[in-house]
């Protein structure tokens, strides 16, 4: 072990490589653990912590992941914890399970878990009632935990890239959410119960197979930000130009509405605007008896989208900002 200017780190071994650190059960249980614990100092190494104006921060890439001790989880008073691959050349070591100890760190408050190989959430992760953001995109996972609900401190959730095909009904008690990105997963579709967040501001569903969109989806007076495309919805619902922070006119981009089979309104008049979808509804008021039953067993037959070919290390595409 040595100490030195830039802080306590473990010694550099022959098996380390891509400039990460071998870590072993006796690092988290040593002495020279609780002495960076209370240091101020930044360590270079690929699991360091370093003293915060709002807590303890703990990082840990590279191989890392593979041998990390779950000692790691006995500090209660960590409130940022990073278990990712930061960049490609580390894609090689990845987190395969997320134990129930993490469960411990009731502090938390930023938890990173994102380009791993974690195919479950333990039921443990919703005892962190005091997180605010919570990363899980570029992983395997097929569902949330159903106590989700319990974390109702959660603004930010960032879910791109996996492969979860229905939302538990906990995660419209949300009530503090700003921020929910779903892109690149298998959802069919979307609950009423997304009128619930009213807080939210960004709602990213694009590359999914989503055939409609719900009418509560206009109780989100606070969005700004809407993610539709790539899906398989032919009809949009009349009340979202009543989303005014919304209105797609001077800022359209292709994910917002590209990529779907749209006829109600036909997706040249969305890019026109609310305004325009407004009148368009107004002229063909008989539209909006379209079968969707139908509509879903024939959008039912197309190839899929968001399957196991999807990029898995997308370098964080939503999660470089952190909102």
């Amino acid at each position: 072990m040595l100490l030195n200017s830039s802080g306590w780190m473990p010694e550099l071994t022959n098996e380390t490589e891509n400039n990460t650190h071998l870590l072993t059960d006796d690092f988290f249980t040593s002495s020279s653990f609780e002495q960076i614990r209370s240091s101020s100092s930044t360590s270079s190494s690929s699991c360091s912590t370093e003293s915060e104006m709002d807590g303890r921060r703990i990082y840990c890439s590279g191989r890392d992941l593979h041998t990390i001790s779950s000692d790691i989880f006995a500090y209660p008073d960590i409130t940022y914890l990073e278990l990712s691959p930061t960049r490609e050349a580390c894609l090689n070591f990845k987190l395969n399970e997320l134990p129930n100890t993490i469960g411990r760190l009731t502090e938390l408050h930023i938890l990173i878990l994102d380009t791993n190989n974690l195919h479950k959430l333990p039921n443990e992760l919703c005892n962190l009632r005091q997180l605010l953001i919570l990363v899980l995109s570029n992983n395997s996972l097929s569902a949330l935990p159903d106590n989700i609900g319990n974390m109702e401190q959660l603004e930010s959730i960032h879910l791109a890239n996996n492969r979860i095909r229905d939302l538990p009904v906990s995660l419209f008690q949300l009530k503090n959410l700003t921020f929910l990105d779903l892109t690149s997963n298998k959802l069919r579709q979307l609950s009423d119960g997304i009128g619930q967040l009213t807080q939210l501001q960004t709602l990213l569903l694009y590359d999914n197979r989503l055939h409609f969109i719900p009418e509560s989806i206009n109780q989100l007076k606070n969005l700004t930000t809407l993610w539709l495309g790539h899906n398989r919805l032919r009809t949009l619902p009349r009340g979202l130009t009543q989303l005014k922070q919304l209105d797609w006119k001077h800022n359209y981009l292709s994910t917002m509405l590209d990529e779907n089979p749209l006829v109600n309104p036909p997706i040249s008049i969305c890019r026109l605007g609310f305004k325009a979808m407004d009148k368009w509804h107004e002229k063909n008021p008989s539209v909006n008896s379209l079968d969707l039953d139908g509509v879903q067993q024939k959008t039912a037959r197309q190839s899929s989208v968001g399957d196991e070919g999807t990029n898995k290390f997308s370098v964080r595409i939503s999660t470089q900002f952190y909102p």
